[in-house]
């Protein structure tokens, strides 16, 4: 059962990311600099930016929200859109 659910989960993986087209040796090092940094860059922009919308939203009503969970809500959320712009720039860019 596990090498069945093993072998399914694979196949799945396999099918997601696919065989490159080039591999990392292929690039020249300014067009690798420039794809990391637009992968982390735009990963902590839209987090930061998440961080900040959602504290604004939080933080507008004092009543339903206590000052005590503003901070680790806002955070979780921008941690959320952070690891999401990871894996969508991941999976469906070429600048991975």
């Amino acid at each position: 059962m596990w090498a069945e659910l093993h072998h399914h989960l694979w196949h799945f993986v396999e099918e997601f990311l696919g065989k490159p087209d080039v591999y990392w040796w292929q690039f020249t090092l300014p067009y690798i600099a420039r794809s990391v940094a637009i992968h982390f860059l735009s990963s902590a922009c839209l987090g930061y930016a998440g961080y900040w919308w959602m504290r604004t939203i939080l933080s507008r009503r004092p009543r339903t929200w206590p000052d005590r969970c503003i901070f680790p809500i806002s955070l979780l959320f921008g941690c959320a859109i952070s690891a999401t712009t990871h894996i969508a720039i991941d999976g469906f860019t070429t600048l991975a």
